[in-house]
């Protein structure tokens, strides 16, 4: 759905972009074969398996998740505690992590509706300044790593002091 959503907005854009796709496996000769059909030699790079992800988000001007199923990805909120800003299908738990201006939903399966948000956002600089700072607050608010742990801890029916109270006197 990526590359379908590339596809449309080389063709409805003047400007150009760079698409660098994270990831590998058995579909990999199957994408590159799309990405030549397709145009999108010039523009989309399969990356593949890599341990750097930061330093790609630290150079992405957008993040962008074509999913038709997801949980809560990791994924998102790294990019958006990454600064930078995320469109993404309305799946899962996305629409919940994006209520508040914090990302960009495009419709699940819907190439052209994912091509409409990655224009928006390659058009606008004022509106990813807003993603970006609406974004990174929800990030440092709701998941700062100690906010996560009471809230596990909570779950659990732990005393925030835990881990002191079991080493004892």
């Amino acid at each position: 759905m990526l590359l379908r959503a590339a596809a449309l907005l080389k063709a409805r854009s003047s400007q150009s972009f760079r698409l660098w796709l994270v990831g590998d496996g058995d579909e990999r000769p199957m994408l590159e074969a799309l990405r030549s059909e397709l145009g999108l030699d010039d523009e989309v790079t399969l990356l593949g398996s890599t341990s750097t992800v930061s330093e790609f988000l630290a150079a992405a001007d957008a993040f962008v998740m074509s999913s038709k199923t997801e949980g809560l990805p990791m994924a998102l909120i790294e990019a958006m505690a990454h600064r930078v800003p995320c469109i993404a299908t309305r799946v899962g738990g996305i629409p919940a992590l994006f209520a508040h201006g914090t990302g960009l939903l495009a419709e699940p399966q819907s190439p052209d509706s994912l091509a409409t948000r990655m224009q928006e956002c390659m058009a606008n600089p004022g509106l990813r300044t807003r993603i970006i700072a609406a974004a990174f607050d929800q990030v440092r608010r709701e998941f700062d790593l100690e906010r996560v742990a009471d809230r596990y801890l909570e779950l659990l029916e732990l005393p925030r002091s835990w881990n002191n109270a079991a080493s004892g006197p």
